[in-house]
């Protein structure tokens, strides 16, 4: 199957790297000078064969996940069907019932399961790296589209933590930096006032902020209780 080409691109890759430093070590015991050069010029093409597979593999990979999307899409669609306007019932109410992400990600292990149990684990990871990059995407498209009350945006934090809480748990890359726009957006549509930007934004922050001017005002204009003449006057 095509998950047994990927293994095996990956296995030979590995091993090619390994023969060449087995001989490589083994050179040095045996010739010397202009000798050992010759011998290191001719092993470097075992390393440029050894990379050709790594990038033939990491370009099926991403193939690997475009056949995954499909799949996925449904499950992140029904993020859509979801309301973030929440009153102090609603918010209360999704304490009981998970609205979004224990679905998603109950889907989204169904669908991984077979890849998981046909790929290495590094070639499996590469696929939930490319997987994790997909559904931030989307989901960020679809957080800009919705409005939000101040319990809306605290919902919506407790969604995305769990989903990179999810995918950090998967995998031993780090996935915070795919999410660091996601969790941004949801920095200012969990404020409690528009005047808390000045706390996190400018010379003064900790932050080191994805989003530009525009693209925070375009989000504080989402919450339903932020005015626009507010966000207009503030100094980005």
């Amino acid at each position: 199957s095509f998950m047994v080409v990927l293994n095996n691109l990956e296995v030979s890759s590995q091993y090619i790297m390994k023969l060449r430093n087995e001989l490589e070590t083994g050179a040095r015991s045996v010739f010397k000078d202009k000798d050992l050069e010759n011998v290191s010029t001719c092993l470097a093409d075992l390393s440029t064969t050894a990379k050709s597979f790594s990038e033939l593999l990491s370009s099926n990979i991403g193939q690997v996940s475009a056949t995954v999307e499909p799949a996925l899409r449904p499950l992140l669609d029904r993020f859509q069907d979801v309301s973030y306007e929440l009153s102090e019932a609603q918010f209360a109410a999704n304490e009981a019932e998970d609205p979004f992400a224990e679905d998603f990600l109950r889907g989204l292990d169904e669908c991984l399961a077979p890849y998981e149990a046909n790929l290495t684990k590094s070639n499996f990871e590469g696929l939930l790296h490319a997987v994790t990059v997909l559904v931030v995407q989307r989901l960020e498209r679809y957080v800009l589209t919705k409005r939000y009350t101040h319990l809306g945006g605290l919902q919506l934090d407790k969604d995305l933590r769990r989903l990179l809480s999810y995918f950090s748990s998967r995998t031993v890359r780090a996935v915070r930096t795919e999410f660091a726009r996601l969790l941004q957006i949801n920095t200012l549509l969990s404020l409690e006032s528009v005047a808390e930007v000045a706390d996190y934004w400018g010379d003064n922050s900790s932050v080191t902020w994805r989003l530009t001017p525009s693209e925070v005002r375009r989000i504080l204009s989402r919450r339903v209780e932020f005015r626009p003449e507010e966000i207009a006057q503030l100094d980005l």
